[in-house]
């Protein structure tokens, strides 16, 4: 039997108001997708030329040269301290030496804002060896130590800094708590920065091990991958070198 409804006002009322409820919900779901920021990956790989491999392997794929635009051997302030002789290509990647009272450094040409920087690097296992892959506002700071290792120790440094500090050795506000333990310095991990306009992630290996709210800024930054010594590591001067196979950059 059939039976006529009459649709009551609050029944509309209800009818409209799940609509719109519907429009809103999908009217966020495109402006979340719309909105997610685009990225560049570019992948620096460092192996040594092979034959038949271009150096320029694509626009996101780039093998490391002597004369190589995006990267340079030195600190741009300190051309004395290095040594383009501490640059040597292997099959695996490359070695940045600390040797011969030289330093090891490739400091990179590009600049990225905002993304995700990640390297294959296997530290050095020599006592007083300072390595470290860093990356740097174009002033300078804010700087974000991704790893920073003394060899010998059985733990690695994760350190932020994002200002200065004129009662401190060091002149710069720092991160406490900086150790991280539970990886094997001397063997190949994934070390990576995340950089937002409203945080910083590090991650080992995947692994989250710090989050800072503080001290991102919103210039260009630089990237680098050093090898030396200093008071920071005891002082001692042994030839030592850090490997890294590969890095990515991907830019927001």
């Amino acid at each position: 039997m059939k039976t006529n409804r009459n649709k009551s006002p609050g029944y509309l009322s209800v009818l409209f108001f799940r609509i719109v409820l519907i429009a809103i919900s999908l009217t966020g779901l495109y402006s979340c997708t719309s909105q997610k920021p685009t990225t560049v990956t570019e992948r620096y790989t460092f192996q040594k030329e092979t034959v038949g491999i271009p150096p320029w392997q694509s626009k996101w794929e780039r093998k490391h040269q002597p004369e190589d635009p995006d990267w340079r051997w030195n600190m741009p302030w300190n051309h004395e301290g290095y040594s383009k002789d501490n640059i040597e290509h292997t099959d695996k990647g490359v070695k940045i030496w600390a040797r011969n009272g030289k330093e090891g450094c490739l400091h990179s040409n590009f600049h990225f804002k905002y993304g995700i920087v990640t390297a294959k690097i296997r530290l050095p296992k020599e006592e007083g060896a300072w390595s470290s892959f860093w990356i740097i506002g174009e002033s300078g700071l804010p700087e974000y130590d991704v790893v920073e290792y003394c060899g010998g120790e059985q733990y690695v440094n994760v350190t932020q800094h994002w200002g200065y500090n004129y009662d401190s050795s060091s002149y710069k506000k720092s991160t406490l708590h900086n150790k991280r333990r539970g990886v094997n310095p001397n063997d190949w991990n994934l070390y990576q920065v995340e950089i937002t306009p409203y945080k910083t992630i590090y991650r080992i290996n995947g692994k989250v091990v710090r989050k800072m709210k503080r001290g991102t800024s919103s210039g260009e930054r630089l990237v680098l991958l050093t090898c030396g010594w200093g008071t920071y590591c005891g002082g001692k001067t042994p030839d030592a070198y850090m490997e890294v196979e590969w890095l990515t950059v991907e830019k927001y």
